[in-house]
């Protein structure tokens, strides 16, 4: 904990992890108690190995994320859906906590909705919700709320390198405070077509608060 768990996750968070969830860890960490922990550790090599607990293989999207975002693309028109680029969802109406209709910076009607997927930043999103007046005489509660939350954003640096592969690993950790990432990756070993021939990139995560130097 102390050389790399501990600070590693203060240096993501910004936070003392004593003021975290007791579920971060326990997603993030998913070696069981420390009894089981030291038990692995020390477990005889003849004898069989306990039942995994961590992730040991993922599947990732073939051309990154963007892979992603076309065939959800591909699938909502294919059953008929449409969408709205450059149209800005401002706020909601419904009634009984039920959002009904989307507005939208445009002079359209609202956009009638039988349910809302959103990837809108929490704080926004909270601020619409709050301001919607979705539930009868808690709006004022509820964007006092949403004024109080909190969150860390992420900056992504990519550094693109003029050699074929840089490292063999698919993410480095590092809890040192001096450095200011703290993680980064080579997209190239996930899937081969994420970088150019005879080139590969790194990619360095920054996490800051909002009201930081770095953000701002």
């Amino acid at each position: 904990y102390d050389l790399i768990i501990g600070p590693y996750t203060e240096k993501v968070w910004k936070i003392d992890p004593k003021e975290l969830s007791e579920e971060v860890a326990r997603v993030r960490v998913s070696a069981g108690n420390a009894a089981k922990l030291v038990s692995t550790m020390l477990r005889r090599a003849d004898r069989p190995p306990p039942r995994p607990t961590a992730l040991k293989q993922f599947t990732y999207i073939k051309g990154g994320v963007q892979g992603l975002v076309h065939t959800l693309t591909k699938k909502v028109t294919d059953a008929g859906g449409v969408f709205r680029t450059s149209t800005i969802a401002t706020g909601f109406k419904g009634r009984d906590g039920r959002i009904e209709e989307i507005a939208t910076h445009t002079c359209t009607p609202p956009v009638p909705v039988d349910g809302v997927i959103s990837t809108v930043p929490l704080p926004d999103l909270t601020e619409m919700v709050a301001s919607s007046r979705l539930h009868e005489g808690d709006g004022d509660r509820a964007e006092a709320a949403a004024a109080r939350l909190e969150y860390i954003g992420l900056i992504l640096v990519a550094v693109m390198i003029n050699k074929p592969q840089v490292t063999p690993n698919s993410w480095i950790y590092f809890p040192e405070k001096h450095l200011i990432f703290n993680r980064a990756y080579e997209p190239g070993n996930f899937d081969p077509s994420m970088k150019p021939e005879g080139q590969s990139m790194l990619v360095f995560e920054v996490t800051a608060r909002w009201d930081s130097d770095i953000w701002k």
